[in-house]
């Protein structure tokens, strides 16, 4: 009964902390605006493609959040008035309406995102032209994922490809964009699901 008792307490004790731990990260990005203000939403549109945890504190009709906000705006003026939305926190650094950028430059990622392209050779055959893909080359420049990029729009890449799909032996229809791990092919990828490969 006392051997239980103490798994239980451990089981907890992990369980506890887990879920501080990750509260604890998901404070790590706050943003204070307006949900009527329009660099606010476009700041918050940019900043749900980078798939990170965040806050937004709308400060209509919250005064506590809105004097919290001044607070940390005269940290970077003190003789400050007006404050422009969005001001952004991230761990010790403020902005007041930044680029998202700007901003984003500033993100620390986990490091398995760089430590497994550095073991694994990552082609990316897609459009450059791609607002897609665009978005996806941002997503690994940000976490400094090494990887080569090959335009389907050049004769030369689609010639490539079609050596690679033969000696795979892949006869069905493609959906771009493509990623090739190894030599191994992921077809239709966008961050989500090639952020769950990198993890593995």
């Amino acid at each position: 009964m006392k051997y239980f008792c103490k798994i239980i307490y451990f089981l907890y004790f992990v369980f506890t902390f887990s879920i501080s731990s990750s509260y604890l990260y998901a404070q790590n990005i706050k943003v204070y605006g307006l949900s009527t203000c329009s660099y606010c939403i476009h700041f918050l549109e940019e900043l749900k493609t980078l798939d990170e945890p965040y806050i937004f504190y709308d400060l209509i009709d919250d005064d506590k959040r809105t004097e919290e906000m001044r607070k940390l705006a005269r940290k970077i003026d003190p003789e400050i008035g007006s404050v422009d939305l969005p001001l952004v926190v991230y761990k010790n650094n403020i902005w007041i309406r930044p680029s998202f950028s700007e901003f984003a430059s500033k993100l620390t990622f986990p490091s398995f995102y760089k430590n497994f392209s550095n073991k694994h050779k990552i082609l990316l055959y897609a459009s450059s032209s791609s607002s897609e893909v665009v978005e996806l080359r941002m997503h690994y420049d940000l976490r400094k994922i090494r990887y080569e990029f090959k335009d389907i729009n050049l004769r030369d890449t689609e010639e490539e490809l079609q050596k690679k799909n033969q000696k795979n032996k892949i006869n069905e229809s493609l959906v771009y964009p493509i990623l090739f791990i190894d030599g191994k092919l992921y077809t239709g990828i966008n961050f989500l699901k090639s952020k769950k490969l990198f993890k593995k």
